[in-house]
């Protein structure tokens, strides 16, 4: 009798530890970007002229002739800019011998590139 008890008992365990497979809700976040400011002229241009635009200009010669005083300037050569700002390895930090630009000032700029660095 006791066996018959204990059975069930066994296979109402095995079945309540049995996988669950019902996939877990998706959680889909907001694109970052969507709620950055990405103009060129209102947004990003001043981050460049308030902290590159010093050592990055046409008459400075310290900058390897490098110049981001113009959107075609700053759009050709967004790749290397972006490894330079995060502090990335293989490229000297800016700005040079500085503090790192705040996380929200290389975001504006990061969006503005993943949109295709227009021109705006």
């Amino acid at each position: 009798m006791k066996k018959l008890l204990i059975l069930p008992l066994i296979l109402l365990l095995i079945s309540s530890c049995a996988k669950d497979t019902t996939p877990a809700p998706e959680v889909i976040e907001p694109d970052v970007c969507d709620s950055i400011p990405k103009s060129f002229a209102t947004d990003v241009q001043p981050i460049f002229n308030d902290n590159c635009v010093v050592c990055h200009n046409s008459s400075n010669n310290q900058a390897n002739g490098q110049s981001w005083e113009t959107h075609a300037e700053i759009a050709a050569n967004i790749d290397a800019i972006l490894t330079a700002i995060n502090h990335e390895a293989g490229k000297t930090p800016m700005p040079y011998q500085l503090p790192k630009l705040s996380d929200s000032l290389i975001q504006v700029i990061e969006c503005w590139a993943s949109d295709g660095a227009p021109n705006n």
